[in-house]
């Protein structure tokens, strides 16, 4: 029951994410009926579910993990909805095919983030829309908790952006009117602590076999995980309207006649 009820509360917080997410795609391309939106990355396919139905275009989503594609295959029955296995260059999408894009916690896992951007924007029809989304190099926990920062995220993410750096690559895959934003990034607080925790009372710490610490660790965890657990999604809420967020999320639009 306790792991079901920790699924429920990770996919209700994956929704509010994926709302957000499409609202500021939304607003400067809603793909159609008879159009096509491109998710790049979409693992079991949550984006993917919500964009068909809130849209009612064709949306195709890629992700080199067989598993997932397989889940999205199944999740998206009924909709209008394409599962396609492997990298974004290794698909056959006919060049402007796409209304809109979408590359959520997708680039910092990418080997040559530029080279998918010029290539999502190869994938757009003119006037077409895109919104990425990345962890913050100029995120206040970053700074506070250092290597321990949850996004870091080792040997997955292979790429740190800024806000700067972010829309320097757009621009540079021949985007224009890119707007950047902090996004609302919940459990990252939370999340960085318990590493920072591990590290210094478990792991390879001198103190992993010993009985004190492990026992304080369970009587800190008890008096405070539900506290730190209000200030974490509190700093979520307010970090971000001070530029110091843990995501940044941006949209981008194709010119026209390009």
């Amino acid at each position: 029951a306790w792991r079901f009820c920790m699924l429920d509360r990770s996919a209700a917080i994956a929704g509010v994410l994926n709302r957000r997410r499409l609202a500021d795609l939304f607003r400067r391309r809603r793909p159609k009926p008879g159009e096509r939106h491109l998710d790049v990355g979409c693992g079991v396919g949550a984006l993917v579910v919500r964009t068909a139905q809130a849209t009612g275009a064709t949306v195709a989503g890629v992700d080199f993990d067989p598993n997932a594609v397989a889940t999205l295959a199944r999740n998206g029955a009924g909709l209008l909805v394409e599962a396609h296995e492997g990298m974004l260059a290794q698909q056959v999408f006919p060049a402007g095919s796409f209304a809109t894009c979408s590359m959520i916690h997708f680039l910092e896992h990418s080997f040559d983030p530029r080279a998918e951007l010029r290539l999502a924007h190869s994938l757009l029809e003119e006037g077409g829309a895109i919104v990425v989304e990345v962890p913050s190099d100029d995120s206040l926990a970053r700074r506070v908790y250092g290597r321990f920062w949850f996004p870091h995220l080792a040997p997955q993410h292979l790429t740190l952006f800024s806000k700067k750096t972010l829309v320097r690559a757009l621009e540079e895959a021949g985007f224009i009117d890119v707007r950047v934003k902090d996004a609302f990034a919940p459990l990252v607080w939370i999340s960085s602590f318990v590493l920072a925790w591990h590290h210094t009372l478990g792991g390879k710490s001198r103190w992993a076999k010993n009985l004190f610490a492990r026992l304080f660790t369970l009587l800190f965890a008890i008096a405070f995980v539900v506290p730190m657990m209000l200030g974490d999604i509190l700093l979520a809420m307010v970090l971000p309207l001070l530029g110091r967020g843990d995501h940044i999320r941006a949209t981008a639009v194709k010119r026209q006649g390009s």
